[in-house]
């Protein structure tokens, strides 16, 4: 009996849907200081617990990304830096 209790709680907790839910900050800077601006949006992804590579990506985090616009001699760089702030349910 204790056995059968046991296998029910696993298989219950196995299939647990998970929510992420995170939000990015963008803010987005060119080199020449002539710009700068920001955004956000907030993702959501829901997934069941066994699936765990679609939750991967649930953790607060820093990217820096640069790009660069323009043709030579009048190359400017722009850089974005966005911020992860993520909850994991």
């Amino acid at each position: 009996m204790l056995a059968v209790i046991a296998v029910a709680v696993i298989s219950i907790s196995c299939r647990k849907d998970r929510t992420c839910t995170c939000t990015s900050t963008i803010t987005e800077t060119d080199k020449t200081g002539t710009y700068s601006g920001t955004g956000s949006s907030t993702q959501t992804l829901k997934a069941v617990k066994k699936n765990q590579a679609k939750l991967n990506n649930c953790y607060d985090r820093t990217t820096t990304e640069t790009f660069l616009y323009g043709t030579s001699p009048n190359i400017y760089s722009v850089v974005d830096v966005t911020v992860y702030k993520c909850t994991l349910k």
